[in-house]
């Protein structure tokens, strides 16, 4: 693979997914369908798998601990925020997909960094 991106390439791109989580998460809400439910938390897993990713690729500085709980700590912010939303609230099991996405999202651009990264 060719190395064609650097750390503030991505560093600005994670500024962008991070503000574009909160968008999408402090909009008012509706009511998901009991049978849509598991689409809502793969959702979850997706979008902060791809952030902790980013962050990842990133950062050159912190150890990947320090990132999956930074981004948890976004992610338990934002639950907390939508409790004074219109029709969102806090959810455990939203959580704990974000957690679980952020987990794996680190691990993944842990291993593709290298060959992704130039520098």
């Amino acid at each position: 693979m060719i190395k064609i991106f650097n750390s503030k390439f991505f560093k600005i791109l994670f500024v962008v997914a991070s503000l574009a989580i909160l968008t999408v998460s402090l909009m008012p809400g509706k009511s998901l369908p009991t049978n849509i439910i598991w689409w809502d938390k793969a959702g979850h897993f997706i979008a902060y798998c791809g952030l902790a990713g980013i962050c990842r690729l990133a950062s050159n500085k912190r150890a990947d601990w320090q990132l999956i709980i930074a981004v948890i700590l976004f992610s338990f912010l934002i639950e907390l925020l939508q409790q004074l939303v219109p029709n969102r609230s806090f959810e455990w099991y939203d959580l704990l997909a974000n957690g679980l996405g952020a987990l794996a999202g680190t691990l993944i651009a842990k291993y593709l960094k290298p060959l992704i990264i130039k520098g």
